[in-house]
């Protein structure tokens, strides 16, 4: 089933030759992606939120491991949202938990404060659960030509709050929420 058709606003570009062939095969490399991504499963929890309490948000980014998309829905009582006048997030603060376990896989143990490094030599803790900060917004200062993630035009830093220590910096091309 087709959900989306890509089209210009210039409508009088679809009239040469090739635009609207070059446009229905980036439709078709965009659905073999979504069907490869996770996108089908959290989507309807994203209109649920929307029909529940008015709006969802959904974090986009790519597992780099495996190169495909992954869409994850973000709970309303985890998320708080700065607001441009026409209702785009802007700034995005999202705080939420994650078991010991979870954070090693994800950051790195290397990554984590040495407490939490002392924590995972216990097998018993590993389930513990540590209060995780992801802050995303504009970079006042960045240079695009460079090509790493502390020069794209969004920041993205992951903190341990419960032992104020930054787990990891990132960036964006786009806004991720």
């Amino acid at each position: 089933i087709t959900w989306f058709k890509l089209s210009l606003e210039d409508t009088e570009q679809l009239k040469l030759y090739g635009v609207k062939d070059w446009l229905e095969e980036a439709e078709s490399v965009m659905l073999a992606e979504f069907n490869r991504s996770n996108l089908y499963r959290e989507a309807p929890k994203l209109i649920g939120s929307g029909v529940d309490i008015g709006h969802g948000v959904m974090f986009v980014d790519e597992d780099l491991s495996s190169g495909r998309l992954r869409f994850t829905n973000i709970r309303s009582n985890e998320i708080y949202l700065d607001l441009n006048p026409y209702g785009e997030a802007k700034v995005v603060y999202r705080k939420y938990l994650m078991t010991l376990k979870a954070l090693v896989e994800h950051f790195g143990l290397e990554n984590l404060n040495d407490n939490l490094q002392d924590k995972w030599k216990d097998i018993k803790q590993r389930n513990d659960t540590v209060t995780v900060l992801h802050a995303v917004f504009k970079r006042e200062e960045y240079n695009p030509d460079l090509p790493d993630v502390l020069n794209m035009e969004y920041a993205g830093y992951f903190i341990d709050l419960d032992n104020k220590h930054l787990m990891k910096e990132t960036g964006y091309e786009n806004f991720p929420y």
